[in-house]
């Protein structure tokens, strides 16, 4: 990893990443209404707020969820995609499971909210079971992601309900805990979320041993809640 990519106001370490394309805003009073550095008035005008990234040849994108582009948020913070060798590439994916709670499936049959289940793959194609996450942590945050991750606007966590264990496979096991997240518009996969696998949380009693009353579940939005 090295630091050959510095981002007007945004620097990062990046792994050897290089932004090739930048979206600037017209206008950033919004955002430094309240700044008198004459340093920060001098740059406003000419900071991006968006910017494109390549990864050298050999190596693998973990994008965002805008792909290859990487933005700064107002409070200067900034959400990029990063390279990793092949080997050491992992994304998450998810499915929601109702149950039998009418409300979570939309009239065009769509499931928008439920029990959450989820599996991890590599660049191989090789793929994880199916898990539980543990609610220990689980913020709305890492709700909105995940429901990011599966197409929709935001989201945010509901209450877990007997009737989401209908039809549910008998057979799945809690496989994280401790998830989180500090923005919503960040993939789990991003350094602005972090979960703990179960296992490992159990052996070092990073936290209570979860329960079936503690699945973690949410509902999702088709809008910006």
């Amino acid at each position: 990893r090295c630091n050959e990519l510095v981002w007007i106001f945004c620097p990062i370490e990046c792994g050897c990443m290089m932004g090739v394309e930048f979206s600037f805003k017209d206008d950033h009073d919004d955002v430094y209404k309240d700044e008198d550095d004459a340093h920060m008035a001098m740059y406003k005008n000419m900071m991006p707020y968006a910017a494109k990234f390549r990864c050298p040849e050999g190596k693998m994108m973990v994008e965002t969820f805008k792909g290859d582009w990487g933005w700064c948020r107002m409070d200067g913070s900034m959400e990029v995609p990063y390279c990793v060798e092949p080997e050491d590439y992992m994304n998450m994916e998810f499915e929601l499971h109702p149950g039998s709670i009418k409300k979570l499936v939309n009239k065009n049959e769509k499931v928008i909210g439920g029990i959450v289940k989820a599996s991890s793959y590599n660049s191989f194609g090789e793929k994880s079971e199916w898990s539980l996450g543990c609610d220990d942590y689980f913020n709305d945050e890492a709700a909105s992601s995940i429901c990011r991750h599966l197409g929709f606007m935001d989201g945010k966590r509901i209450p877990l309900h007997k009737k989401m264990f209908v039809d549910l496979e008998s057979t799945l096991q809690f496989g994280w805990t401790h998830v989180s997240c500090d923005y919503s518009d960040a993939t789990m996969m991003s350094p602005h979320c972090h979960a703990v696998e179960y296992k490992t949380a159990v052996e070092r009693m990073l936290g209570a041993v979860c329960f079936e009353t503690d699945v973690a579940a949410v509902e999702c939005y088709e809008q910006p809640a």
